[in-house]
């Protein structure tokens, strides 16, 4: 009796040391970089985690160059030599406390962004168009991700830009085609814009925008630009910043993205009409000298 109860003690002294074992194994495989490479501030970091499973990636925004627009959660399957490149990163990010280094996981955040299976992703894209002497930005949301995203309206988007308290706005810029944008007329600009600026808040109840797979949702908003705008054919895009993030729960930091470039036609020069010279340069009258 002693004998068998020896065993069965063994035996499960043994089995706890197994588990023991693949449960360290197993977190073992779990790696997470965190890196704000990708954006101005702290809040809308990029993180990648590894597991066994594979990768799952949460790109809250891509500021620093127009290669990532949007923004987006990603998975997917680890190739052999990407887990072997990775362990390697997760190596070499241990010399670097806090966030890590961009230029060590870039190319795997680039190339995940590009063929992970989108399990949410939000882009935006912009038109322009004269109206009541102002200038009508139509900003167009898309989700083609499986999972839902909410957000608060942009009748509530504080319109300025805030490094402290953090602040949702949005700011238009674009260029004529065939030129570099740098004389008088061939660059549209605006300052942040937000709440105050929208032209249909009423299309959104409880000041919530929802986003269901392949759906778009589009805000209005009417503002002044910065300086003339000439008529012809203009690459624009946006600066995009949305702290209040619902779902999915992974953006829940807030978003700080690039809207997708178009090539649109702004139909006439800006502005043109009495009305439209008359408000603009009041307008302007209010505006700080740059």
């Amino acid at each position: 009796m002693k004998t068998t109860l020896k065993i069965k003690l063994g035996l499960k002294y043994l089995c706890v040391l197994l588990y023991m074992g693949f449960s360290q194994m197993t977190n073992a495989a779990e790696v997470q970089f965190t890196t704000r490479s990708y954006i101005q501030g702290n809040d809308a970091l990029t993180d990648l985690k590894i597991s066994d499973e594979g990768y799952l990636l949460v790109m809250r925004g891509d500021v620093m160059d127009v290669g990532m627009s949007g923004a987006g959660i990603f998975a997917g399957r680890l190739s052999d030599s990407d887990r072997q490149g990775l362990n390697s990163a997760a190596t070499e990010a241990k010399k670097y406390p806090g966030f890590t280094p961009a230029p060590l996981i870039d190319k795997y955040v680039r190339a995940f962004f590009e063929s992970g299976e989108r399990l949410a992703k939000l882009d935006a894209t912009i038109n322009l168009e004269p109206k009541d002497n102002k200038i009508l930005v139509s900003v167009s949301f898309v989700n083609t991700g499986s999972k839902d995203i909410c957000f608060k309206s942009p009748s509530t988007w504080e319109g300025y830009f805030n490094p402290i308290n953090g602040s949702s706005w949005i700011r238009v810029s674009g260029i004529l085609g065939g030129t570099q944008g740098k004389e008088t007329g061939q660059r549209i600009q605006t300052a942040e814009f937000g709440g105050a600026e929208m032209f249909n808040a009423k299309d959104y109840v409880n000041d919530v925008i929802c986003i269901a797979r392949n759906e778009i949702k589009v805000a209005k908003f009417l503002v002044f630009p910065k300086g003339v705008i000439r008529k012809g054919t203009y690459t624009v895009g946006a600066s995009i910043v949305i702290r209040e993030v619902m779902e999915p729960k992974e953006f829940n930091h807030g978003l700080e993205f690039f809207s997708i470039n178009q090539t649109i036609d702004f139909p006439r020069d800006y502005p043109s009409t009495p009305e439209e010279i008359s408000a603009f340069a009041a307008y302007l009258k209010t505006q700080p000298q740059e």
